[in-house]
């Protein structure tokens, strides 16, 4: 990650006030940082970034990870109400980087959640392309390079955290 980076996050997890400080100020900054590239990229990147408005993934758990020719897949069931499931679907332009030992060992959940992520715009052989960033709590990064993505929200069914259906609607 360019801007949110696995240091960074070791960083944030000090008890120490004073290295707590310093990594919230770094991470201010990154923030910072982000924010103006965005801004550069803009126009480029606005069209895959409305897909993502008012999807919080943050914490959400990764159900599916998978891969099919240059298709790469996300599933994810959102930590908030509603408690969607989330498909992200990628078209790929180049082999994803998946990094297994992102975070040190210490930090590492054994739940494999959506913590960080950002984007951007490369350029590769004269076509432009997005870079998707995404660090998981296991430990794992992956750096998706796409040209394509879709976003799709759906209510669980089964197994269900949503309510049941009342005896009416069932069949007889």
């Amino acid at each position: 990650m360019n801007y949110f980076t696995p240091e960074l996050v070791v960083r944030l997890q000090d008890h120490d006030p004073a290295a707590m400080d310093a990594a919230d100020a770094a991470w201010e900054a990154a923030e910072q940082r982000y924010e103006q590239r965005l801004a550069e990229i803009g126009p480029i990147i606005d069209p895959i970034l409305k897909r993502f408005e008012d999807v919080l993934l943050h914490d959400a758990t990764v159900e599916i990870i998978s891969r099919r020719d240059d298709q790469f897949v996300i599933v994810l069931l959102k930590d908030i109400p509603p408690r969607d499931l989330v498909t992200l679907t990628y078209t790929l332009v180049a082999e994803p980087i998946l990094v297994h030992d992102a975070l040190p060992p210490h930090l590492r959940s054994r739940v494999m959640q959506f913590q960080y992520d950002e984007f951007d715009v490369e350029q590769k052989d004269g076509q432009a392309h997005f870079l998707h960033r995404i660090l998981f709590s296991n430990g794992w990064e992956v750096r998706l390079p796409f040209r394509e993505i879709q976003v799709t929200l759906a209510q669980p069914i089964y197994p269900s955290s949503a309510p049941s259906f009342s005896e009416s609607a069932q069949p007889a």
